[in-house]
């Protein structure tokens, strides 16, 4: 019996704790920190960003050839206005990852974090994390596929290492005809859903005004 009133008290407290995790994270205070931080967050990756396109042919080597305890360093030599760290984001999401169209990365934060005050975080996040993410493999994937020449001499690659290996594959696949159909297909197949989005969102605001 002993046992059994243990057991109970436990579920007892584990539920009580859920609980006011849940009630931690409903709360005005929290959502206005979460959207404050992401805000920030968006600001300080536009900064080393755009810094980037500047200053990373210099940092480039440093980046690469630089050891942890040389990056640290006061004097480590990075030029870009986030600092080394800034430095080390830009250069891994723009070039060894999504390129150019990685800056829809930072859209995404930065609205996030502003819905986040209104209590509709989570919304938000869902509902323009599918389209950001369709537009940043898209762009990514066309900047790889344009540029492709751009690679061999330049520190900046507009499609970063995603969109010029995904854009090799399709070509060994179906040639470069068949990637300019593909591009276009999936272009269109993205405005239709878009026009539907915004149709829906705008037919729904009418049903609510009447």
């Amino acid at each position: 019996m002993a046992k059994k009133n243990s057991t109970a008290k436990d579920t007892e407290l584990s539920l009580s704790f859920f609980g006011k995790v849940a009630a931690l994270f409903r709360s005005e205070t929290v959502h206005f920190v979460i959207g404050l931080v992401l805000v920030i967050f968006s600001v300080y990756l536009l900064l080393a960003f755009s810094s980037f396109f500047f200053t990373g042919a210099a940092d480039q080597s440093i980046i690469d050839g630089g050891s942890a305890q040389e990056l640290i360093s006061t004097n480590n030599g990075v030029k870009n206005y986030a600092g080394s760290r800034g430095a080390q984001l830009a250069s891994y999401l723009i070039n060894d990852c999504f390129g150019v169209s990685s800056f829809l990365i930072l859209v995404f934060l930065a609205v996030a974090g502003l819905n986040a005050e209104c209590g509709c975080v989570w919304c938000a996040c869902g509902s323009g994390f599918i389209g950001c993410s369709l537009m940043l493999v898209w762009f990514s994937v066309f900047f790889g596929f344009v540029f492709v020449d751009q690679y061999k001499d330049s520190f900046l690659y507009l499609g970063g290492m995603h969109g010029y290996n995904v854009s090799n594959w399709l070509v060994s696949q179906v040639g470069v005809p068949g990637v300019w159909l593909l591009l276009l297909v999936t272009a269109i197949c993205f405005l239709i859903y878009l026009s539907a989005r915004l149709s829906s969102s705008v037919g729904a605001s009418m049903f609510l005004e009447l």
